[in-house]
């Protein structure tokens, strides 16, 4: 990933990708495109999965396809 493009340091990024931390929902939605598709925003911040559902529930698909 590209730290510049998150305006992150590079030993956070290992420790997201390893697991140590997780990310806060506005930088795993960062993260997801800047990776290519190597790592997924919900991997980097389990609590989008339940993000997502929330908004599908209340009829707001566009929150999931924003991301």
């Amino acid at each position: 990933m590209e730290t510049k493009a998150l305006g992150i340091s590079e030993p956070t990024i290992r420790n997201l990708l390893n697991e140590k931390h997780g990310a806060s929902a506005e930088l795993a939605l960062r993260a997801e495109p800047v990776a290519g598709g190597v790592v997924r925003a919900v991997d980097l911040c389990p609590e989008l999965v339940q993000l997502f559902e929330a908004a599908d529930q209340q009829g707001m698909p566009e929150v999931r396809q924003a991301s």
